[in-house]
């Protein structure tokens, strides 16, 4: 399956998740902590943070353990 397509398909989840929610900031925070600290799971909480801002969702998101660090180290 190309990319495109499977992101198109996390988009329509992630939507569908949070459609008519009044707590929908929470569901994506919720998503966005449990996320795993593998290579895969940066990449998934990434598309997350992509998704919610090109969605224009004002969604609190703490920063990401791994950027900290890594901003941390250079400093």
């Amino acid at each position: 399956m190309p990319a495109w397509k499977g992101e198109a398909a996390s988009g329509q989840l992630l939507t569908e998740l949070i459609k008519y929610r009044p707590d929908w900031r929470e569901v994506l925070l919720y998503l966005d902590s449990r996320m795993p600290t593998t290579v895969a799971g940066r990449q998934a909480r990434a598309y997350l943070r992509d998704w919610a801002d090109g969605h224009f969702l004002d969604a609190p998101f703490p920063e990401d353990p791994h950027a900290l660090r890594a901003r941390l180290r250079r400093a």
